[in-house]
């Protein structure tokens, strides 16, 4: 097996664990115990199991920025609404995605911990700037104020389905009509 495989696997079997157990009862010997792997080779990946959870966020927030950069790509090359499908719609696929990291991530890593929440302020900023060129390149009149309100309307949304299981997709579509987004 392979070093990348390896880590796939510590990464699918840490995403697992911390869904099921969360993240302050989650311990590394179940995270190699569910990769069927020895205690040891979890510390040639991460140091931690703040890494491991660190790393899971990483992954979930690069993919919409890459959408957002994909779409915006897009937008550039004229092809506006397919740029707009992935750039108003994959981001919050990914959120629903991955409600079981967000809801850990909000509720019990980035309550007690710096680091969390310092990861949680920059990929804040990023995604504001990442939505502000997105609106500019859609030609959004006042791209700075409905980036501000998309952002916090996706964190609400995404706080609604963590926490009450609501279908946020159909809330999501109507708020980009009614904003003239889309």
């Amino acid at each position: 097996m392979d070093q990348s495989d390896t880590k796939l696997r510590l990464l699918e079997a840490g995403k697992k664990v911390i869904y099921t157990k969360g993240y302050h009862k989650a311990r590394v010997s179940d995270i190699t115990k569910e990769a069927n792997l020895g205690h040891g080779t979890f510390y040639l990946y991460f140091s931690s199991k703040k890494d491991i959870m660190m790393e899971l966020a990483s992954i979930t927030i690069n993919k919409v920025i890459e959408d957002m950069n994909r779409g915006i790509a897009l937008a550039k090359e004229g092809k506006i609404e397919e740029a707009k499908r992935i750039i108003l719609r994959e981001p919050i696929k990914t959120a629903v995605e991955n409600r079981e990291l967000a809801k850990i991530f909000y509720f019990e890593a980035m309550c007690g911990d710096e680091d969390f929440q310092n990861f949680y302020k920059t990929s804040k900023r990023t995604l504001f700037e990442k939505a502000k060129e997105t609106l500019e390149v859609l030609n959004v009149p006042n791209p700075d104020i409905y980036a501000h309100i998309l952002i916090g309307l996706s964190r609400h949304l995404i706080e609604l389905l963590i926490l009450e299981g609501i279908d946020i997709g159909p809330i999501w579509e109507k708020a980009l009509r009614e904003l003239r987004v889309v």
